[in-house]
């Protein structure tokens, strides 16, 4: 059988047993009859069995049977399919891939984003997470003019807005965040490192907005007001796992939440123009009408200098 056929095999059988919670063989059988991709013929239960040993090797999902409860198979670590789970991300994106291999008569007219060279060197990053090794990096900051030498022990990394960065401590005890695509050359060295025996990849970042964890900003409540169709944007893509909302009329939603309000956070807020405004903390709220103002002053500025040149 081909791969594009097993897998959509795979991810039929967990978005059934998910849609269900529990579910018996047989029952699942008489479902797998009424698709396309029966044809007509019952799935055997070894290859059933296959297919759940794949799920669990391919996803990390492991579909059990509950002999106490009508032998019925469920997904017994579901927190796994949880948003931000790596189990997830590659569920879903491997049924992004069989949709789209699906439909390669219409691929012109399906459009993705791009992530920019961020793959060149995800893979040796990954492996010497996996192996604890130092990574030597030759990485090249904006504004500067040639790349820098660094020795880091890789963390974890992470994919925020089209972009795979990785966490690492430096040879000075100091945690860096740095971008895989301004990196110009990464070997993995033979040296080992000790990762610290209390990270938590997920705790790390729990209190940001992205990838800007600055220990040294206070987590904080922060209101914000968005108005009209921007509250419901905000509602659907919240800007923190911890948003909720305080107050809401037909003009406008309040929502709270508690992160450090790094700078990464203050453009996001601008980039959402007049639509959202910062009610709490007022130095927050300062500092983003103060991003706004030199907005409009490097305009008015262009303007003045137009006018200058046609006197």
């Amino acid at each position: 059988m081909k791969t594009a056929e097993l897998l959509k095999e795979y991810i039929w059988i967990v978005q059934t047993i998910k849609r269900y919670g529990k579910i018996s063989f047989d029952e699942l059988n008489d479902r797998w009859l009424d698709t396309t991709l029966s044809d007509g013929a019952a799935m055997p239960r070894t290859t059933f069995n296959r297919h759940r040993e794949s799920i669990e090797e391919l996803f990390g999902l492991r579909i059990e049977c509950d002999s106490h409860d009508g032998y019925k198979y469920y997904i017994s670590n579901q927190n796994e399919l949880s948003d931000r789970s790596i189990a997830n991300w590659i569920y879903n994106t491997m049924s992004v891939s069989v949709e789209l291999m699906d439909n390669h008569s219409i691929k012109d007219r399906i459009l993705l984003e791009n992530v920019p060279s961020g793959n060149d060197f995800l893979h040796q990053i990954v492996e010497a997470m996996k192996n604890n090794n130092i990574i030597s990096v030759k990485y090249q900051r904006y504004n500067t003019f040639k790349p820098k030498d660094f020795r880091m022990a890789p963390y974890c990394v992470k994919l925020w807005h089209q972009r795979w960065y990785v966490l690492c401590k430096l040879d000075n005890g100091n945690m860096g965040i740095f971008s895989l695509d301004r990196m110009r050359e990464l070997s993995v060295t033979t040296d080992k490192f000790e990762i610290d025996s209390d990270f938590d990849a997920e705790a790390y970042f729990r209190d940001c907005y992205g990838i800007a964890a600055n220990v040294f900003i206070d987590t904080e409540r922060i209101v914000v007001r968005a108005f009209e169709e921007e509250a419901f944007y905000i509602r659907d893509l919240p800007m923190h796992h911890t948003q909720r909302v305080v107050a809401q009329t037909e003009e406008y939603t309040d929502y709270e939440i508690q992160m450090r309000p790094t700078i990464d956070f203050s453009e996001f807020l601008v980039s959402r123009y007049y639509r959202v405004k910062v009610l709490e903390p007022q130095w927050l709220a300062n500092e983003v009408y103060n991003m706004h103002l030199r907005t409009l002053e490097m305009y008015d500025a262009d303007e003045e200098e137009e006018q200058e040149e046609e006197n």
